[in-house]
């Protein structure tokens, strides 16, 4: 099934606790932690660096007190600006809705407003810049303070304005009034957006969503024109038609989930790979198949009893800027009788927004079809 966007809220807060794979005193500059939430962390500067500190702030450095947990991260350079790009893991659509942050760098800096009397106008400045699935830039808040009456730092909540957009990167730039800056984040807390309910398509290959009749090959071409740009076949004299009851010239065929028709994928001998190119009008995700296997070898998963011979369909998924994020390795297909049988696939990447979908069917020897059926 084929889905669009939700607004429900599963939150991830960032803290930057071993809990997570943080370790104090560890720098994480080119780390993906926490695993499944963020894939990159990158800083640019002279001589940059983000470390993870505990309560004697790095090498007892002045600190300010944790919002959350015994743990933070500290973020600087010598001299100018320093920039952090936080890449977001794509397996999930999450927004950044808050962060606390604290500043200790050179000058004495803070909002000209920021205390009752203000002690001057050198304002130390967070930019916060937020980037769409697409990579395209939304906007940027802009932040000052992060500093105690002492002058100390101080961890202020900063509340960020896309905070029910999927975003694949923030981009946090540090511009002291001279010299150079450390800036501290902890409690950064990211939302998941996911489907509206009511949206799901779903693609059964039948002549009412724009499919050819039964027999007919629909290589190249999009259909239904609304979702899907193209379905290209690859291999040895490859295609890909619509099947009804006959199983596409009285072949072997599975039964039917839904309605009377399916697509049949097949090559003379070796992979067969299928790519599916999603129209770019929308942003839609595959979340679940139903497919069978047909080919050489008495093939099956070695869970399944029939044998230890496995024709396998590995499914990799391409986000919106056309990186792959994703392989899932499915076996089986197969009944008892070691006819083909329609198996339901759940995708391990529901919900996220896809450009394109590489299915690759490797039999055990020879050629090979598989069937699909009610994406």
């Amino acid at each position: 099934m084929m889905t669009g966007w939700a607004l429900t809220t599963d939150a991830e807060l960032v803290s930057f606790e071993a809990s997570n794979g943080f370790i104090e005193g560890e720098y994480i500059g080119g780390q993906g932690l926490p695993v499944g939430v963020i894939k990159n962390w990158l800083v640019t500067g002279a001589n940059p660096s983000i470390k993870v500190c505990d309560s004697d702030g790095c090498t007892n450095d002045v600190k300010p007190d944790n919002v959350d947990g015994d743990q933070m991260a500290r973020v600087q350079t010598d001299s100018g600006v320093t920039t952090i790009t936080i890449e977001l893991e794509p397996t999930k659509r999450r927004s950044l809705t808050s962060f606390y942050w604290a500043y200790r760098g050179t000058g004495v800096s803070a909002c000209t407003d920021y205390f009752a009397v203000p002690y001057n106008t050198q304002t130390a400045t967070l930019e916060v810049t937020y980037y769409d699935l697409d990579d395209n830039e939304l906007g940027t808040d802009l932040f000052c303070g992060g500093l105690a009456q002492d002058w100390g730092p101080l961890m202020t909540l900063a509340e960020c304005s896309f905070s029910d957009v999927p975003l694949s990167r923030v981009v946090m730039a540090m511009t002291p009034p001279s010299g150079g800056s450390m800036f501290y984040l902890e409690s950064l807390l990211f939302d998941e957006v996911p489907l509206p309910t009511g949206s799901t398509t779903m693609i059964s290959f039948e002549e009412s969503e724009g499919f050819p009749v039964p027999g007919t090959a629909f290589t190249g071409q999009g259909v239904p024109a609304s979702l899907i740009s193209a379905w290209n076949v690859t291999g040895n004299n490859p295609s890909m038609k619509v099947c009804d009851s006959d199983g596409c010239t009285n072949d072997v065929k599975p039964d039917n989930v839904h309605g009377v028709q399916m697509g049949k994928v097949d090559t003379d001998d070796g992979a067969t790979t299928l790519e599916l190119i999603f129209a770019t009008t929308k942003n839609h995700s595959l979340n679940s198949f139903y497919w069978a296997y047909r080919g050489s070898g008495n093939s099956a998963c070695a869970s399944d009893g029939l044998g230890a011979t496995t024709a396998t369909l590995d499914v990799t998924y391409y986000d919106l800027s056309g990186d792959a994020i994703w392989t899932d390795t499915f076996c089986g297909g197969l009944a008892q009788d070691w006819g083909p049988l329609l198996t339901l696939a759940t995708t391990s990447v529901a919900g996220t927004p896809l450009s394109k979908v590489l299915m690759v069917m490797t039999p055990p020897s020879g050629g090979s079809t598989f069937y699909l059926e009610s994406l």
